[in-house]
């Protein structure tokens, strides 16, 4: 048997990852839509005063289109790039699909608790997640990296 490199394994896994997450942005788009049409709902109910189902499928979609955005960056970076060098415009698009991500996995993360345990769920995520970036940027300097 062949050896296969990390980058074809990482591609591979990258880009079934990225259809599959793509695909299902797309039915979160669909199911939000029919339950706007279905239910009739108005754009200021539609915004702020949305069904349960609808409530949850918007940073469901907002999370995996910011997975779709990064794991394309890096599909395309390894299938086209051989995994070297990034440009800058791929590094960019790449940071902002995780900025994305996160916004959309604290939107879930508050629509899923804020009913039952109030604002300190999401809000002490973000807490956690600036002192890991924190943490990591003051390691990555004191090690001269």
């Amino acid at each position: 048997m062949e050896h296969v490199s990390v980058n074809v394994a990482l591609e591979v896994v990258n880009g079934a990852v990225l259809v599959v997450l793509a695909a299902l942005a797309i039915c979160l788009m669909a199911y939000i839509r029919m339950l706007a049409v279905m239910l009739k709902l108005t754009l200021r109910e539609f915004f702020f005063d949305p069904p349960l189902g609808v409530r949850l499928a918007r940073p469901m979609l907002t999370l995996k289109a910011g997975a779709v955005l990064s794991l394309g960056m890096a599909w395309g970076w390894r299938a086209f790039g051989g995994g070297q060098f990034m440009p800058a415009w791929m590094m960019t698009c790449l940071l902002a699909g995780i900025a994305i991500l996160v916004v959309g996995a604290l939107w879930l993360i508050r629509v899923l608790t804020c009913m039952r345990f109030g604002e300190w769920p999401w809000l002490t995520n973000i807490g956690a997640t600036g002192l890991l970036i924190a943490s990591s940027f003051a390691g990555h300097h004191l090690a001269g990296r």
